[in-house]
């Protein structure tokens, strides 16, 4: 059967869907607040984005602190009806992924043919991810994240578990709701710590450095403070041990500053800027592998850009102990509306400029822009598209040549999306493929996906 027959017979097939019963099921924040997911996401497919309502619920550590239910506590020991009764269904959420139908064609060198798309398959198990989340006590909040992925074979076969997130927030609200003051420990990426990914500008960044080709998680670790005050100005500042390492023999800086000049849900607009520096880093010419094959499974280090490592004594990859210094610093405007009549509406528009020095001299820099938009009618029916565009990619050796790895024209993606229920969605998504290899610019190639999505 043709692609455009497949494609026919994807969109037949959701519309059915489409009209199924909605699901009761909710995940854990509805079941421990009485919030809706619309109260917290302006949508949370095909990633979640936050009005300042999920924004602040986020800066809270996951608490509601001036709604929520209080436990009270009678003298010790007494009978007095008034008990803490939890089970893990409070606290638990499931997220199954699948991919439906897809297909894709990759990207290949100037001299090469152009390769043959590929087959139209189904992944009914793409992954799993449990989420364990909510408060501890008055002023802690957890949020940790597994992921079961589906260990690259056909049928109901899982890989391994990965604890991918994991999140230990403390707040407080000196004068009252308007202000927030906060620590976090954890080990996700410096934008999520308000609530600003994993909707992004879509920018060619670098701040998740530690999602490696093979989908496992490095090790690292961040400790930061935080606090949002007059419901206006926003701090983020903070220590990192590493994002392959948590030792603390090297150490970078971190965090966000930004001011809400629109600081409600249904007028959101956000000046920001992310930023980190310092000594220890993943390069930006470096990405890792897992290794199982040993006993003990192991991270290694490979070129991000092919063709990198044949530059350097050794002809091996950089790691972060190469790293001389580094910078990273993405400048960035947010504007969302909610529930203006039918209409909806969130985005995210950047620029970011990044550098890293070598100890064999060796530098690179990195340079580029991005924007993403979702619109979303009655909160149902969805619409998404970005742009995004690498301006400079230069890697002087430590011989001082210059190399470049350039993309070619715009990286892109548009999707399509309907609701199901508030916690299920079907999704239709279309994006280029690029890659940069030192030195040639390679043709870009394709990839689309309809996709089903149920959290509960």
């Amino acid at each position: 059967m043709k692609a455009s027959k497949w494609l026919s017979t994807a969109l037949a097939f959701g519309g059915l869907l489409a009209v199924a019963n909605s699901a009761n099921a909710v995940p854990a924040y509805v079941r421990q607040t009485g919030f809706t997911c619309n109260q917290c996401h302006m949508s949370w497919s095909p990633t979640p984005d936050f009005t300042i309502t999920g924004e602040k619920f986020r800066m809270n550590a996951y608490r509601d602190p001036f709604t929520a239910e209080k436990v009270e506590a009678g003298q010790e020991g007494a009978i007095n009806g008034k008990r803490l009764v939890l089970g893990l269904q409070s606290y638990w959420t499931f997220h199954y992924r699948s991919a439906l139908l897809q297909q894709s064609r990759g990207t290949y060198a100037p001299t090469a043919a152009k390769p043959a798309a590929s087959a139209v398959s189904t992944t009914q198990f793409s992954s799993v991810g449990l989420d364990y989340a909510g408060p501890i006590g008055e002023h802690f909040g957890i949020w940790t994240e597994y992921y079961i992925d589906g260990a690259g074979a056909p049928g109901n076969v899982r890989g391994d578990m990965t604890n991918a997130e994991y999140t230990v927030a403390f707040a407080t609200n000196p004068g009252g709701p308007g202000n927030i003051i906060g620590v976090v420990w954890t080990n996700q990426e410096i934008p999520n710590d308000m609530g600003f990914s994993p909707f992004g500008s879509t920018t060619p960044a670098h701040w998740f450095a530690n999602v490696p080709r093979s989908g496992r998680i490095l090790p690292n670790s961040r400790l930061m403070t935080y606090g949002f005050l007059g419901d206006r100005f926003l701090y983020d500042v903070g220590v990192i041990a590493g994002w392959d390492n948590t030792s603390y023999d090297k150490l970078s800086y971190g965090g966000t500053m930004g001011y809400a000049l629109g600081n409600t849900d249904d007028n959101q607009l956000w000046l920001l800027a992310f930023w980190a520096a310092g000594n220890d880093n993943v390069p930006l010419l470096t990405t890792y592998t897992f290794d199982q094959s040993g006993v003990t499974p192991v991270f290694k280090a490979v070129d991000a850009i092919p063709g990198a490592s044949a530059y350097r004594s050794g002809a091996t990859s950089y790691t972060s102990v190469d790293i001389g210094d580094f910078y990273r610093l993405e400048p960035t405007v947010r504007y969302a509306f909610v529930d203006r009549g039918h209409h909806s509406v969130s985005s995210s528009t950047g620029f970011v400029m990044e550098q890293d020095k070598y100890s064999d001299g060796a530098k690179v820099q990195n340079q580029g822009w991005g924007t993403s938009w979702r619109y979303f009618y009655d909160r149902t029916i969805g619409f998404s598209f970005n742009l995004n565009k690498t301006t400079k990619f230069e890697f002087t050796d430590r011989n001082g040549v210059v190399h470049t790895a350039p993309k070619k024209g715009l990286g892109y993606g548009v999707g399509a999306i309907y609701r199901v229920a508030m916690n299920a969605a079907l999704e239709l998504s279309f994006n280029n493929l690029q890659t940069q290899v030192l030195d040639q610019t390679y043709n870009n190639g394709w990839a689309w996906n309809f996709s089903w999505h149920f959290l509960y």
